[in-house]
């Protein structure tokens, strides 16, 4: 007991050795006190323990999912995941009154204060945490969170794309884009606003699947490519550009009628989808595989 309090008074204990008050005793606990200190000294400092707050995975391209640590979240309330999700895509923040517009449109202000505390509540408490912030008069999702979102992600990848310095990092970059996109933006959610995303996004997985065939086509991996151009004419029919890469690539492998069938494909639903006829540049195409 006195050696460990007397780390506190060595200085006391010093002057009291000096001025030879305790006898032979004071030398002794002085000698013991030290001793305890280097001991203490030496030791490493206690490695203290963080628990991570727990990791927020959010899906929204093809059925929204939201998973923490592993396990999937269950909505009482669909509309509190449905704010989830309105904020991740606001970036910069929501007034009430703006949440109001897209919820409750039809509600007294009493009644939106009353449905909007309440959708807030069961959010922060179904995901264990302040993951809606409120500053500036506006609430936003709080991106200092431990999340991880599937749109950011895929958007990342595809910017990156524009950077990338070598081929094969724009092939690697535009694979893992693509292979996160389990399908269109909230699917089976039918809500005004998930409208201009979902066109958003879908635009740009059409367009990085055309890329990414375009690039196994330039590197002369023509069955990956046809694929990937076969996959884009399922999802987008009238996208002509996706024929013509359909039909060079049958081309440069020889096989002419399969190329002819693919313009003729691609007649057949510009006539009856648009009432349109095939570009002039489609039109070349083909006679250059007729010819």
């Amino acid at each position: 007991f006195m050696v460990d309090d007397g780390q506190r008074i060595i200085p006391l204990l010093e002057c009291g050795v000096k001025h030879g008050i305790g006898g032979q005793d004071l030398p002794r606990i002085l000698e013991s006190v030290y001793a305890h200190h280097e001991r203490e000294a030496s030791r490493p400092e206690p490695v203290i323990a963080v628990k991570p707050g727990p990791v927020l995975e959010i899906y929204a391209l093809g059925r929204p999912v939201v998973q923490m640590d592993g396990e999937s979240v269950q909505w009482p309330l669909l509309r509190s995941r449905d704010l989830l999700y309105c904020l991740l895509q606001q970036r910069t923040g929501m007034t009430k009154e703006q949440i109001g517009t897209v919820f409750w449109p039809d509600h007294s202000p009493e009644r939106l204060e009353m449905a909007f505390r309440s959708t807030l509540y069961r959010l922060r408490r179904v995901l264990s945490g302040e993951v809606v912030v409120f500053e500036d008069g506006l609430y936003s999702f709080e991106r200092a969170t431990n999340y991880w979102y599937d749109v950011e992600e895929f958007d990342g990848l595809l910017d990156r794309v524009i950077h990338a310095p070598a081929l094969g990092e724009t092939v690697e970059l535009l694979d893992k884009g693509l292979a996160l996109y389990r399908g269109d933006y909230m699917e089976g959610t039918g809500l005004e606003w998930v409208e201009a995303e979902r066109e958003r996004l879908r635009r740009r997985y059409l367009f990085a699947m055309e890329s990414l065939a375009q690039q196994y086509a330039d590197r002369r991996n023509l069955q990956r490519a046809i694929e990937l151009y076969q996959q884009l004419v399922l999802q987008d029919p009238q996208r002509e550009a996706a024929y013509r890469g359909l039909m060079r690539c049958y081309l440069r492998l020889g096989d002419r009628a399969a190329a002819i069938r693919h313009y003729q494909a691609c007649v057949e639903i510009l006539r009856e989808e648009l009432g349109l006829s095939p570009s002039d540049e489609t039109e070349d195409l083909y006679l250059q595989i007729i010819g």
